[in-house]
């Protein structure tokens, strides 16, 4: 327990400080579930032309700076529902991703569309615990990427939910998954022992905790002997810097940083790894107006692309179609029984059967709330994608 103590303390203090990185130092820039927040969202936060100006900036403050998305990078606002992940990915190079990692909702349209898109995509896309061989993302995917700065070598390796009742089975046939406790600590030790790597890092989209029963970050953690940073997705976890939550303790008693961004892209992590020593030390940077001026000056060509796309949303988000006289979450409360009443009107209609007295829904295929006041098409086609 005093080990730990001292762990948050100098996590804490090291946070507070100026965060330029100096000397050898990796500077990790991550985003995780992302869903296809190319605009920011209504609370003003988010945006992928900030996101941009922030990732240039960590580059120009450390020339050794990589850039990774944690999965689920589409999926959640109607660029999604009416492009079907063209904007998304081809923003990926525009961005300049060095690594990037599927999350569930890359399945969304199936293996053949997620080929078609990833095929252009050049980041590296790293997998260690699927077997694609037999699908048309044979080829696509490296188990593990090895990088060399100031003389040390530092590898990534990707680890993957399991798709079984998470994604849709016909939107995977072909693939074989690998439990990821078999995989993560495993992968680790092999980039240790036999590639001579100084520090193992793991970009995950299995979530920080989870409920399901399913292997997830602190668990892997727990079990590991070898992996030195995690950096997660998938439960939209906002782990907070310097905090309990962001020290986790691995098999030999040793703390390891386990960090997440939330949901949306509206934080971006910055996981600074001193490269002689391992320690690591993370912040948040807020994606939000502040740098709204760089963006506009810095990418006039990206937002002239955008546009075209930007107009389609508009024209939806700006359609009204109804007026809801209260908010309605998307959370487990009483929003919940209200969309099965309207799914139970809805069923009766398509089928023609009345007096129907169960719904069960997905929790997560309600993408937002519905929000006091005029409601749009768009929003519709966001709750529902």
């Amino acid at each position: 327990m005093k080990l730990f103590k001292i762990a948050m303390v100098a996590a804490m203090l090291a946070t507070s400080l100026c965060m330029n990185a100096e000397g050898n130092t990796l500077s990790i820039v991550a985003v995780n579930d992302s869903h296809s927040q190319i605009d920011p969202a209504s609370d003003g936060t988010g945006g992928v032309m900030r996101r941009r100006a922030i990732y240039d900036y960590v580059r120009s403050q450390n020339p050794n700076t990589l850039v990774v998305h944690c999965g689920d990078a589409v999926q959640g606002t109607v660029y999604f529902s009416l492009n079907g992940g063209e904007v998304e990915y081809a923003l990926m190079d525009s961005l300049g991703y060095d690594m990037i990692i599927m999350g569930n909702h890359e399945f969304d349209n199936g293996l053949d569309s997620l080929a078609y898109y990833y095929r252009n995509v050049k980041a590296t896309k790293l997998c260690a615990n699927y077997d694609v061989s037999a699908t048309k993302l044979a080829g696509m995917f490296e188990p593990y990427r090895i990088y060399t700065f100031g003389g040390k070598r530092v590898g990534f390796f990707g680890i993957n939910v399991n798709p079984k009742g998470l994604i849709m089975d016909k939107n995977y046939v072909g693939l074989r998954y690998i439990p990821q406790e078999k995989v993560a600590d495993a992968t680790a030790r092999y980039l240790k022992e036999v590639q001579g790597v100084d520090y193992a890092v793991m970009l995950s989209h299995i979530g920080y905790t989870n409920d399901s029963g399913e292997p997830s970050d602190t668990a892997l953690i727990h079990r590991s002997h070898y992996i030195d940073l995690v950096i997660g997705g998938h439960s939209h976890t906002v782990v907070k810097p310097g905090s309990e939550m962001s020290l986790v303790p691995n098999a030999d008693g040793r703390y390891i940083v386990c960090g997440q961004n939330g949901k949306s892209a509206k934080l971006v992590g910055v996981y600074d790894l001193n490269l002689d020593n391992g320690e690591v030390n993370y912040r948040h940077i807020e994606v939000n107006k502040d740098w709204d001026a760089v963006a506009e000056k810095s990418y006039p060509a990206m937002k002239r692309w955008l546009s075209h796309y930007a107009g389609q949303v508009d024209s939806l988000m700006n359609n009204p179609i109804a007026i809801s006289d209260m908010e309605w979450g998307n959370k487990e409360d009483g929003a919940m029984n209200w969309v099965c009443d309207i799914t139970l009107d809805i069923m009766g209609k398509l089928t023609g059967i009345k007096n129907i007295d169960l719904a069960i829904m997905n929790k997560g295929g309600i993408r937002t709330s519905m929000p006091r006041g005029t409601v749009t098409e768009g929003l519709i086609m966001s709750m529902f994608p």
